[in-house]
C-alpha cells in the first residue's frame, strides 16, 4: 500500500486522479492520497497496479477525483 500524508501544501502533479480516504495504520486514523493514471472501478473498492506490477485495492469509503 502506498500511503502519503500531506499537511496542507500545493502539489502539482502529472497524474489523472487522486483517490482520499481515511486508513488505520498501527491504531491511528491517518489521512491516505494515492495518485494514479488508470484504475478499475468494482462494486466495493477500486484496484490499480503500481510501477512494479502490485496490485492496490481501495475499499469504499474512498473520495475519487479527476485531476484537471
Amino acid at each position: 500500500m502506498v500511503l502519503m500524508v500531506l499537511s496542507s501544501c500545493e502539489m502539482k502533479t502529472k497524474f489523472k486522479y487522486k483517490i482520499e480516504k481515511f486508513v488505520v495504520v498501527k491504531g491511528d486514523t491517518l489521512y491516505g492520497i494515492w495518485y494514479v493514471d488508470n484504475y478499475v472501478m468494482y462494486d466495493d473498492s477500486i484496484v490499480y497496479y503500481n510501477s512494479d506490477s502490485s496490485m492496490v485495492s481501495i475499499k469504499k469509503p474512498y473520495t475519487l477525483y479527476e485531476i484537471k
